[in-house]
């Protein structure tokens, strides 16, 4: 089993409005920034954008990759911690 159809299980605690980003990109992003070694939710968007060309080869990113990677610097705190 690949490791994005595990987090496709995963529901996703978010409201329904305002979601420009797919749970399941927001999960693999941050898994591997932290798998690399980040201790912070900005190294983690970091790491994201030196591995840019990869992930875009197997996530969505719908809302673009940049704005994927403000949004974990910012704000995927909040969505981890209800």
């Amino acid at each position: 089993m690949k490791v994005t159809d595990y987090f496709k299980e995963v529901e996703d605690p978010r409201c329904d409005h305002g979601k420009p980003h797919e749970l399941l990109d927001v999960l693999i992003l941050s898994l591997s920034g932290f798998l690399y070694g980040a201790e912070s939710w900005i190294d983690v968007a970091d790491y994201a954008r030196t591995k840019q060309e990869w992930f875009e080869t197997f996530l969505d990113l719908p809302a673009g990759f940049l704005r994927m990677t403000r949004f974990i610097a910012s704000s995927v705190c909040s969505i981890l911690s209800n």
